[in-house]
């Protein structure tokens, strides 16, 4: 879009928050649902209670207000709010809105594209706001940002070529590293998570390789269709979890026998037919909701007529 000179902040800003909104706005309102119906029932007031003794799960009471829910909707989770209600996967949200954010105004203040003349003045106020949201951050996500850079770099470099060895020995040296990390107490969070960066590149990079046509099978199609509602089932999958783990078993902790297992299972299957039927209503109309929105902000119109210019 630099190139052709048709990039837009709006046009972007609307497929961000349309991307993100469609599924969030719904999802904690049904997490506001499931959470005010388990402290109703009071069946598991450890678990609603924070005292679980797990990462996921906070005191759900305290951060089960409007001031919480709105923050979260715009995503300032993690740096001026908590998660909303037992939604505590939604940490990561911040990340994935704030960074998309940042990583445009950089780019715009230091390249300048061939078809769009960039001056002085835009480079300079992208510079100026990249550093304020930066300034903003500081204390919070900011430090992580190299980490979601890396992603940018493996989108630009060329693939190797290398076998089908190669990529599974790579695959299985992952996962004692995976373990390393995870029992290293002698590395801090964040330089933890840089190793893992490092880890992770070069597996991705190495399996960049396989490049042949995946042939049609049962497990293709069903990979690309529950692919299809990752973020929805990001989500909404925990309320409804904390929920029914408060229904069926309490503040208990289950033994990993057979009986149980299977129970897990089936629970594992409600939560992704839930997500599914969630994602039916919401990210598989993503476009749909754009394209509407696009309309009553006149976009259509305006990249029409810039595609128009950029072929002149």
């Amino acid at each position: 879009m630099l190139e052709r000179g048709t990039w837009s902040w709006i046009t972007y800003l609307v497929h961000r928050l349309m991307r993100l909104w469609v599924v969030l706005l719904p999802g904690l309102l049904l997490c506001a649902l499931w959470d005010a119906i388990g402290l109703h029932l009071h069946l598991a007031p450890a678990l609603y209670g924070g005292a679980a003794f797990n990462h996921m799960t906070p005191a759900v009471q305290t951060v089960h207000t409007l001031k919480t829910f709105l923050l979260n909707l715009f995503f300032l989770q993690g740096i001026k709010s908590p998660m909303f209600g037992s939604d505590g996967a939604l940490w990561s949200l911040a990340n994935e809105f704030w960074y998309y954010i940042l990583f445009p105004l950089g780019l715009l203040a230091v390249y300048r594209p061939s078809k769009q003349a960039a001056t002085p003045i835009a480079r300079g106020v992208c510079a100026i706001l990249f550093l304020a949201l930066a300034w903003f951050l500081r204390h919070g996500i900011l430090q992580s940002f190299p980490i979601w850079l890396a992603g940018t770099l493996l989108c630009i470099m060329p693939a190797p070529r290398l076998s089908s060895r190669v990529r599974l020995l790579a695959a299985t040296s992952y996962v004692p590293i995976l373990f390393f990390l995870a029992k290293a107490r002698f590395l801090s969070g964040l330089t933890s998570d840089y190793v893992l960066t490092v880890a992770t590149f070069f597996l991705l990079w190495i399996l960049l390789s396989a490049t042949e046509a995946v042939r049609p099978s049962l497990g293709e199609r069903t990979s690309r269709e529950l692919a299809r509602f990752s973020y929805t089932l990001y989500v909404v999958h925990m309320p409804l979890l904390v929920l029914v783990t408060a229904l069926i078993v309490g503040d208990r902790r289950w033994v990993p026998n057979l009986p149980h297992v299977l129970e897990a299972v089936a629970v594992l299957i409600l939560a992704l037919a839930y997500a599914y039927g969630v994602a039916v209503l919401t990210e598989f109309r993503t476009d749909i909701w754009r394209r509407w929105v696009e309309a009553r902000l006149g976009l259509n119109a305006r990249q029409d007529t810039s595609t128009a210019v950029s072929r002149t």
